[in-house]
């Protein structure tokens, strides 16, 4: 039997930063995957992400995420190119839209680089023709921007790799079970024996390990790419556009066309759909969901043309928005990195960092700053740990659990932050 220190279940968002870090400190790491590489069936793909700094979500965020922008930088060298691209980030709605002000608070109580604008600055920093009711406000986060996660993860996969892990692709977890001093774990191909054991499993999260005190819910979430007009698509090259996101009343995204004018112009209205099926939910757009793409696109912005392809995501919830770090209720040598809803992404070099601390035992962050993401935490209207199939008696998983994680949030029907989606 296979003996490793750490096995990684999931090699997504979270699941790449961990066994990248796991690696470069020195253990020996098994990462496994329920499919290749880079994929579209979770919520790491979709060709950019949004990776705000001015956070609206709350405090509890914002040391993570001032960490990860470090750490975005740092990863600029072994890339040898930026991975972050600072675009800056401009959020508007009315009078009193509740991310915008949100947004400008968090500028200012953490001295954040930010501009807060009125209708005439919002028009400045938008292509001609696009629609700014004059009573319109708004916030430039200017260190926010966008980052690839296809390269991201690909780039986690390699560092792991040249630091001696083992990534094994299509092979998901099956089952574990806590042993003395570790655990064992299952796929279809092997059994391996682990001291540690860190589930990355996003939308599968249920299923790797059932019965959670918060639940994880998958929510299906829909991106669009339009065409752009020839004499159009220089006012939205990412050196002149910055991610733009309105909220008139719920969410709505553009991203810059960061592949020119052939790439199209993709944009997103972030809903609250209500929990999927991973495996069964439909992977096309309906023709309802491309209309409203369109219609929300009009609406806002001149100069873009006929709808171009979608892709599909899934969402891992929590029904409070933050995401699940820490150790596995009542499964010693166990640990979850996932959660992450549809804001995660953005804490990706982080998040590995956060897994060295649990398996270490020298934890990079006080105890205060990783209390919110404790998956032992009490969240109302969280429901109870049966509506998620029980727990199994040796700490199992369903058998098609092993999955990457990210991408990216608050479950159906919940209260939650005013745009933790993007």
């Amino acid at each position: 039997m296979e003996t490793y220190d750490v096995v990684v279940a999931g090699l997504g968002a979270a699941g790449s930063s961990a066994v990248r870090h796991l690696a470069a400190a020195g253990l020996s790491v098994l990462g496994l995957e329920r499919y290749g590489p880079v994929h579209t069936m979770g919520s790491s793909h979709g060709g950019t992400r949004i990776v705000r700094h001015a956070y609206a979500e709350g405090d509890a965020f914002v040391p993570l995420l001032a960490r990860a922008h470090q750490l975005w930088d740092e990863l600029a060298e072994p890339y040898g190119a930026p991975l972050l691209h600072r675009t800056g980030m401009l959020i508007s709605g009315g009078p009193g839209a509740p991310a915008v002000a949100a947004t400008i608070d968090c500028a200012l109580r953490f001295g954040m680089p930010h501009q807060v604008l009125d209708a005439e600055g919002i028009r400045a920093l938008s292509p001609p023709g696009t629609a700014v009711p004059d009573d319109a406000v708004g916030c430039l986060d200017v260190r926010a921007g966008y980052v690839r996660p296809e390269e991201a993860l690909a780039l986690h996969h390699r560092l792991a790799e040249e630091d001696g892990a083992r990534l094994r692709f299509r092979e998901p977890l099956l089952s574990f079970t806590c042993v003395r001093g570790g655990v064992t774990v299952r796929t279809h191909q092997e059994t391996y024996s682990c001291g540690h054991l860190v589930l990355c499993g996003g939308a599968w999260s249920r299923r790797l390990l059932p019965g959670l005190p918060v639940p994880v819910r998958p929510q299906r979430q829909v991106q669009h790419w339009f065409d752009l007009a020839p004499e159009a698509a220089g006012h939205f090259a990412p050196e002149r556009f910055p991610v733009h996101v309105w909220q008139d009343p719920g969410l709505f995204y553009v991203m810059p066309a960061v592949d020119g004018p052939d790439g199209g112009l993709k944009c997103c209205a972030e809903g609250d759909p209500p929990p999927c099926d991973p495996d069964t939910l439909p992977r096309e757009a309906s023709p309802a969901e491309i209309a409203e793409a369109e219609h929300q696109l009009r609406r806002h912005l001149a100069g873009t043309g006929r709808w171009r392809r979608a892709a599909v995501c899934t969402y891992p919830q929590t029904p409070d928005n933050h995401f699940l770090l820490g150790a596995a209720p009542g499964h010693e040598s166990v640990w979850l990195a996932t959660g992450l809803g549809g804001h995660g992404f953005k804490f990706l070099p982080v998040l590995g960092e956060v897994v060295l601390g649990m398996v270490d035992g020298t934890p990079r962050f006080p105890d205060e700053v990783l209390a919110p993401f404790a998956p032992d935490r009490t969240v109302g209207g969280a429901g109870t740990a049966g509506e998620d199939g029980g727990a199994s008696g040796t700490g199992g998983a369903a058998a098609d659990g092993g999955h990457g994680a990210d991408g990216e949030e608050r479950a159906a029907g919940a209260a939650g932050p005013v745009a933790g989606r993007l």
